[in-house]
């Protein structure tokens, strides 16, 4: 029995599927690889679909399974049916937050998800239920997490990190992710303003925020925004002019971390802040494992936030999205910031809340 497997090669991102290729006699036994070059982001052809599928007809493997939203599955899908209609694998095809993006193309393949048998998997409960809207046959949706780094709240680490950034009763905030508009990242510094204004309890012993992550030019590709090169984390820069000198000094920016830095800064860390309202966002990686360290989050209530703030609600504290005329933003005020902690967690609280949050991903 073998198993094809279609993943996007033109972008640095499946590491895992480029060592198990690099494998050659699990290869050759259990796997075939079809890798595919989307240009990540550019416009590929039909003909580039039609030599996919022509490549896949070839071998003819029982399984096939997409693991990326480029090729679209359904396009190659729909090539097998009309280049072999009596090959029908059984195939799994693993979405992302982007569903959206391509909701006609999905609208289109309603007739060939019936006629096959095939398996969607989802990240989060969210981004499930979203998709089966606009399935006819919803059964076949699921709900697969990502996978999440094994983590862990750790008390010497903790001690160790906080002694060499020099810290001891000051809360850290934490933001870890992409530098990007999707992700809102100027609402942090907003958020401390607010706290400042008020001297909640958080920060009276001082404070630190640590904006942990690569810089991320995407933009906002769904509204047509395509920033130059630099210039998002250039205006984040500049938007600290607006705030006091005693906020723009505790900001840090840490640049990309390696994930042993990552779960140091997790481990050292009070609060993890993510406030994105990126359309595609459909799970997040970075708090998951926040989470799985112990670490309290607080999150805006959107797309797929929504499952770490159901499955551990003692643990995140959300704040939902509102409309104007303006579109869609975020609203930090007086009921947000008095439904936050006036304290950071025991170290029991983390530990608990540790542990919980990796049962439930074993589990899954």
């Amino acid at each position: 029995m073998k198993c094809g497997i279609i993943y996007d090669n033109s972008k640095d991102l499946w590491h895992s599927l480029k060592n198990l290729e690099s494998v050659d006699s699990l290869s050759q036994r259990d796997f075939i690889f079809f890798p595919f070059n989307s240009g990540y982001g550019k416009q590929t052809t039909y003909y580039s679909h039609y030599k996919l599928a022509k490549e896949v007809l070839a071998l003819k493997p029982d399984y096939l399974f997409f693991n990326a939203e480029r090729p679209h599955p359904t396009t190659i899908l729909n090539f097998l049916n009309i280049l072999d209609s009596n090959y029908k694998p059984q195939t799994g095809i693993r979405l992302f937050g982007n569903f959206q993006e391509s909701l006609e193309d999905w609208l289109q393949a309603n007739n060939t998800l019936k006629r096959l048998s095939i398996f969607l998997s989802s990240p989060s409960e969210s981004q499930t239920n979203f998709i089966k809207q606009f399935l006819n046959t919803t059964s076949i949706v699921h709900t697969f997490p990502h996978p999440v780094k094994k983590m862990s709240f750790d008390l010497q680490k903790r001690n160790q990190v906080r002694a060499k950034l020099k810290l001891s009763a000051e809360t850290i905030f934490l933001y870890s992710g992409r530098l990007t508009l999707q992700k809102n990242i100027h609402y942090i510094f907003e958020f401390i303003g607010q706290l400042k204004k008020i001297n909640h309890p958080l920060i009276q012993n001082g404070y630190k925020v640590f904006i942990a992550g690569p810089q991320d030019d995407k933009g906002a590709p769904a509204l047509n925004i395509a920033p130059i090169e630099g210039t998002y984390y250039q205006k984040l820069i500049q938007s600290l002019n607006d705030y006091p000198l005693d906020i723009k000094e505790n900001i840090i920016f840490t640049g990309n971390l390696n994930r042993e830095e990552l779960e140091e800064l997790y481990n050292a860390a009070d609060f993890l802040v993510n406030f994105s309202l990126n359309h595609a966002e459909a799970f997040g990686v970075a708090i998951a494992e926040a989470l799985s360290t112990g670490l309290p989050c607080f999150l805006s209530s959107w797309g797929g936030h929504g499952d770490f703030i159901k499955n551990f609600p003692t643990a995140c504290f959300p704040i939902s999205p509102r409309m104007n005329q303006y579109g869609l933003n975020l609203r930090i005020d007086s009921d947000f910031l008095e439904s936050l902690p006036k304290k950071i967690s025991t170290l029991d609280q983390r530990i608990m809340t540790s542990k919980n949050v990796q049962h439930f991903y074993n589990d899954k």
